[in-house]
């Protein structure tokens, strides 16, 4: 008996903080370090919990998240496939829809857990940078690189051709609310 992928939408709600030490030092009890796209990175807790905060990245800025080593780029980014059979179809439930009038999208495609590509979208009003983050059981495991644009949507792109979950898939883009997330499953 073959078994496939089923992917439920919903937007995540719980708490995101991923700590994986202690305090970086007895003298900064306000410090923690979490794991980022498989690096280990010491940030003050309050800082820590708006990285990882479920309702998105609306809050924080570029200069914010470089300040305790988070940018663009961060993971792996092999090729993109060259053939992609989505794990769901694309549609409007797979987006978070703000009151900004803004809609942040999640993409996910591949086979059984096996994700191939992995596409994030946010419509814009005006020109603006930004990048996406890509998250997994409430754990950043990759950044986009720096994406702009204008009067439309901004895409983030990542194929990581590789197993994921089961548990939650999420992206989130810097300075625009928003957090769409799909849940991975047998």
């Amino acid at each position: 008996m073959r078994r496939f992928c089923t992917v439920v939408v919903g937007i995540i709600a719980a708490s995101a903080v991923v700590l994986v030490g202690g305090p970086a030092s007895a003298s900064s009890s306000d410090s923690t370090t979490i794991s980022v796209a498989g690096e280990q990175l010491t940030m003050s807790r309050e800082m820590a919990a708006q990285v990882n905060d479920p309702n998105g990245w609306g809050n924080l800025t570029v200069a914010q998240l470089a300040a305790v080593g988070i940018h663009p780029g961060m993971g792996k980014f092999p090729p993109k496939a060259n053939s992609k059979q989505q794990v769901v179809p694309a549609s409007a439930s797979g987006c978070d829809y703000n009151s900004l009038n803004n809609s942040m999208c999640i993409y996910i495609y591949g086979y059984s857990l096996q994700v191939t590509e992995w596409d994030t979208s946010v419509t814009i009003s005006s020109y603006r940078c930004s990048y996406a983050g890509y998250w997994v059981n409430s754990s950043l495991v990759a950044t986009s690189n720096t994406v702009c644009g204008q009067n439309g949507a901004l895409w983030g792109y990542w194929a990581p051709n590789k197993r994921m979950g089961p548990g939650q898939a999420c992206n989130t883009f810097v300075g625009i609310a928003g957090r769409p997330c799909e849940t991975l499953s047998f």
